[in-house]
């Protein structure tokens, strides 16, 4: 028998939390040899696609609680409780981010983020559970679907953001997407998992959130500058 939803939270965000260097004005060509480059700016802040979900939730009200392994940032002034935060036998995770104009590369050393696992999500204590960064975190991958189904029958909803697939494969994720109330890809993270799911990569943007959705969430697609898209919207069972 599940329990039912009672910790009183609005929100759980499982996933990740690292520090993340960006560096603005990064040239395109690296020189190795030891040489020394200069960029235009840099700046170290809370990284980790989980984190900023967090620590923008809680910004905006939300009584927000976060589950996963260690980083070094200093949670208690982001506003959001941290009710698992696990030491590893890893280092912390961390994210390179080398930004030219519009651009980016993003160099990430996973460190601790492959510890996390479906059992060290609590259980019971929010309305709502939001799971962010699949491929990063394969020992929670491997528990996903059977968690997000358990939570649903204790009456949370679930949502997903994949975020990209280093190793451009974007495997699993049918049976993940089946028990998600609320799938949360960008344009491109749309087009290659509708591409790995159903063969199909191109077309209209409508169109691939829609082979999304007869997965069975409600898909919202990011597309920058140019809004987003939604397909099978169930905001009245939600």
């Amino acid at each position: 028998m599940t329990a039912a939803v009672t910790g009183g939270f609005d929100l759980l965000v499982v996933g990740d939390a690292n520090p993340d260097i960006v560096l603005t004005g990064a040239p395109r060509d690296l020189a190795y040899g030891q040489r020394e480059q200069l960029v235009a700016g840099g700046d170290l802040v809370l990284g980790g696609s989980g984190a900023i979900t967090a620590c923008g939730a809680a910004r905006l009200g939300l009584r927000t609680a976060f589950a996963g392994v260690s980083c070094s940032a200093r949670w208690p002034s982001a506003g959001w409780t941290s009710p698992t935060a696990s030491p590893t036998p890893s280092t912390t995770a961390m994210t390179v981010v080398l930004a030219d104009g519009t651009d980016r590369a993003i160099l990430t050393s996973p460190g601790c983020l492959p510890y996390l696992t479906a059992a060290d999500v609590p259980r019971g204590l929010a309305r709502h559970v939001h799971v962010s960064s699949y491929f990063l975190q394969p020992g929670l991958a491997d528990g996903l679907p059977a968690l997000l189904a358990e939570l649903r029958a204790a009456g949370a909803t679930t949502s997903l953001d994949t975020n990209d697939d280093p190793a451009g494969r974007w495997d699993g994720l049918a049976d993940v997407l089946a028990a998600t109330d609320v799938f949360l890809p960008n344009a491109g993270e749309a087009r290659a998992i509708a591409a790995r799911l159903s063969g199909v990569r191109d077309g209209p943007l409508e169109a691939v959130a829609a082979r999304l959705g007869a997965l069975g969430p409600a898909v919202v697609v990011k597309d920058g500058a140019a809004g987003g898209t939604a397909a099978q919207p169930t905001w009245d069972d939600l």
